[in-house]
């Protein structure tokens, strides 16, 4: 669709042309988890995150993730928000939930602040979280590739996940 367009021509333009290529297949292949799979991507589950936002320390692939430490990134669009959102106990507001809001279409805002370091920190573990997994793995692997981040965790599953799995509360699957 016209979105996409819009979004390859945003990722061209930045020059992040693997990335675009990436969001091509993933459009156009159901397959994606065998071709795109980065493999220094790790995965995270939907418990693990639960135990995250518990203030519990979690084991992953690459080193023991904290709630304090970890940087959890969510690109999912604006709309999908109202839908289902992840809990941020004690905090009513938008503005204070844990997840960074990183919309995917928005890509051509944020990615020069992540790029320059103002946004993320490089030296600390980040989780991205999506609708299902695919358009997070997309931002992993720029993260990887562009960025030079080196702890990357995909949420399996996404907030689908999260809701069917975790918690209804939520809201969502959707």
């Amino acid at each position: 669709g016209n979105s996409e367009m819009k979004l390859m021509s945003t990722m061209m333009a930045l020059g992040l042309t693997r990335l675009s290529t990436a969001f091509v297949h993933m459009q156009r292949a159901s397959y994606y988890r065998s071709t795109l799979t980065s493999m220094a991507v790790n995965e995270i589950t939907v418990h693990q995150l639960k135990e995250l936002f518990n203030g519990e320390d979690v084991a992953a692939s690459e080193s023991v993730l904290t709630f304090n430490d970890v940087q959890m990134i969510d690109v999912r669009e604006p709309d999908e928000l109202m839908v289902a959102n992840y809990p941020s106990p004690g905090m009513e507001n938008m503005e204070d939930r844990p997840m960074i809001h990183l919309p995917l279409s928005t890509m051509g805002d944020w990615a020069p602040k992540v790029l320059s370091g103002e946004l993320l920190d490089k030296s600390k573990p980040i989780v991205v979280a999506c609708k299902v997994g695919q358009r997070s793995m997309q931002v992993c692997q720029w993260l990887e590739s562009q960025g030079g981040f080196s702890e990357l965790y995909n949420l399996a599953g996404g907030i689908n996940w999260y809701s069917s799995k975790v918690d209804r509360k939520v809201g969502g699957p959707y």
